[in-house]
């Protein structure tokens, strides 16, 4: 596996995708982590309650991030 710099991922990538993509990422895995450990039956779909820039604006790595979200139970 190839090991690339952040500072050469972020410069090819974007910084904004990347950020977009890490927020995707810890919205999806810490649903599906709470859906599991409350045993729950969901669909896939998912809602955030809060706009992208709202969520792009809150986020800082390495500091708590919150958002609302709403499961829809089978």
């Amino acid at each position: 596996m190839l090991k690339i710099p952040k500072e050469v991922a972020l410069h090819l990538i974007g910084p904004s995708k990347v950020k977009r993509e890490t927020i995707k990422k810890i919205i999806n895995y810490t649903v599906a982590e709470y859906v599991q450990k409350e045993g729950l039956s969901a669909s896939k779909n998912l809602k955030v309650q809060q706009s992208y820039e709202e969520l792009e604006a809150a986020f800082e790595p390495g500091k708590e991030f919150f958002f609302d979200a709403v499961i829809h139970l089978q």
